[in-house]
């Protein structure tokens, strides 16, 4: 198997640059850590459902309190 297509299964990409003295190859990896960006999206939630349940609470307490 040629490493063109082997890089191609593991979806890592080969990109040439080009540079005036001669073609050179840039091998690029991206690392994708999904636990970290499934956590980081449950503590946003999680902050903003406190957020408007802590705003609500607050409005039917200061109704509560003028009466």
């Amino acid at each position: 198997m040629k490493p063109e297509k082997a890089l191609a299964k593991k979806g890592m990409k080969k990109a040439k640059v080009k540079d005036k003295s001669k073609d050179k190859n840039v091998d690029i990896k991206v690392d994708v850590d999904v636990s970290k960006i499934v956590r980081n999206v449950t503590v946003a939630g999680v902050l903003i459902v406190g957020i408007i349940f802590g705003c609500n609470t607050y409005k039917k307490f200061l109704a509560w309190e003028r009466e």
